[in-house]
């Protein structure tokens, strides 16, 4: 599935030349032995210019080097310089090498299937109260359900919290439905949030 993130800034992940332990002498990966490309859904493949850029103008892969870490056997590539677009979905591809030049796949026929996929979404939700409206006093019996809405341009909204603080106090609301003064926190530091 396609995973969400307000920030795209380094993508990393693993790689073994033997994850099996099959073989008694393999080549190992050298520091640079992990190769990343990165395609955005709706163009093309990222052109991989120094720096980042907003390119997304090849048909093929264009293979940037991650730093790879033969102990833990993972792999990083700093992506703070690439320009995402916003409400766009990217996958992320790599492909190894050994050090005698065996290549996971070839160089532009990546399998796709092992790409992972992240939508880029740097802005928040936006909500509405619709109940109560603002400016209006309320009794318990009259404020038994608040009503609103939230959205989400490119992810959905997981959790809508509210917080409610009794008007001229520094009173919030603690979550209780005892109906007493037990529910709400006066106390600097322990205010519900």
């Amino acid at each position: 599935g396609t995973g969400y993130s307000k920030a795209i800034t380094s993508v990393g992940g693993t790689a073994d030349d033997d994850a099996g332990n099959s073989y008694s002498n393999e080549a190992g990966i050298s520091a640079s032995g992990v190769k990343v490309a990165i395609k955005r859904v709706d163009a093309n493949w990222w052109n991989g210019a120094t720096g980042g850029g907003t390119a997304f103008d090849q048909a093929n892969p264009v293979w940037v080097d991650a730093v790879y870490n033969a102990g833990d056997k993972s792999w990083s590539y700093d992506a703070s310089g690439i320009v995402f677009v916003s409400s766009k979905t990217y996958q992320v591809i790599s492909r190894a090498v050994d050090q005698v030049g065996n290549s996971e796949y070839p160089v532009n026929s990546p399998v796709m299937g092992q790409a992972k996929s992240v939508a880029y979404d740097p802005f928040p939700p936006s909500k509405g109260i619709t109940f109560p409206v603002d400016v209006s006093y309320y009794n318990a019996a009259t404020l038994s359900n608040m009503t609103g809405s939230s959205t989400d341009t490119v992810s959905s909204v997981e959790t809508v919290w509210i917080r409610l603080k009794v008007q001229g106090a520094q009173s919030y609301w603690n979550g209780g439905n005892s109906g007493t003064i037990a529910d709400w926190d006066t106390a600097a530091g322990t205010k519900y949030g």
